[in-house]
């Protein structure tokens, strides 16, 4: 519903209307928890994209966009309902799914990429969908500090951002 507000918020470009798609793609998995079902939710997924814009699955970001949601498939049904299991095998099989993209597009496989996706991603994008979203919110609002801590969100996005473009320019981000 989020994205949806997000998509009508921005306008129906295309990265915003992929990942609305992916969302009802992996909500859809959620709410039915079937692993036979996701891959057909997966097609039918990216034959919304392809028919919005011919030719979609030619791009970088469609690609990792479908490659990330094959990975949380997986993880899901090698998770076997455990939390924990489930959490790293997600982690652990959307690096692979998407390592493969990277790899084929870039020439370089990044190993270094595997521990900052369970380390970084999951306290990244948390911080970004309670903390941002909830800052968002308190400055659209007009709450007191509300624009504050929005950028303290911007802030600490730039900072993390900084960090991995660092770490990807140090030279042991990956192998050719």
């Amino acid at each position: 519903g989020i994205t949806a507000v997000y998509v009508l918020f921005i306008g129906a470009e295309v990265s915003a209307t992929r990942a609305l798609v992916a969302a009802g793609c992996v909500c859809a998995e959620a709410v039915a928890e079937s692993g036979g079902r996701f891959a057909q939710r997966l097609g039918v997924a990216l034959l919304v994209v392809e028919l919005l814009w011919p030719w979609a699955l030619l791009e970088i970001g469609v690609q990792l966009t479908f490659a990330a949601l094959f990975g949380i498939g997986m993880g899901r049904l090698l998770g076997r309902g455990s939390v924990l299991y489930t959490s790293l095998w997600v982690q652990l099989a959307v690096w692979l799914t998407t390592g493969v993209i990277v790899t084929a597009w870039s020439g370089n496989v990044s190993w270094i990429s595997l521990p900052l996706n369970l380390a970084v991603a999951p306290l990244w994008s948390a911080w970004n969908c309670v903390v941002g979203v909830g800052a968002f919110l308190i400055a659209a609002a007009k709450v007191p500090f509300g624009s504050e801590a929005l950028q303290l969100v911007a802030w600490v996005n730039e900072l993390l951002a900084d960090v991995m473009l660092w770490i990807s320019e140090a030279g042991v981000a990956g192998t050719e």
